[in-house]
């Protein structure tokens, strides 16, 4: 997939690595499509249902606001 913007950082929440702690076998996989949407908005690929619902309604949430700041140049 092509990246929509590459930013230089963002801000990773402890309760994101609590949850992909629980994921088990999945916890690779979610952190890496944590990490991949943080810097370039790359739409996750082959999350499982209960992982990709909490992306949606958690993490994508906090980090396009992160991602609106930077594109207005203040900081995270």
């Amino acid at each position: 997939m092509k990246a929509k913007n590459t930013y230089p950082k963002f801000r990773f929440s402890a309760s994101w690595v609590n949850y992909s702690n629980a994921l088990h076998e999945e916890n690779g996989r979610f952190l890496r499509a944590v990490v991949r949407y943080g810097l370039y908005e790359e739409e996750p690929a082959g999350l499982s249902e209960i992982a990709q619902e909490y992306f949606n309604g958690i993490i994508r949430p906090a980090l396009d606001r992160q991602h609106a700041r930077m594109r207005k140049g203040t900081e995270v």
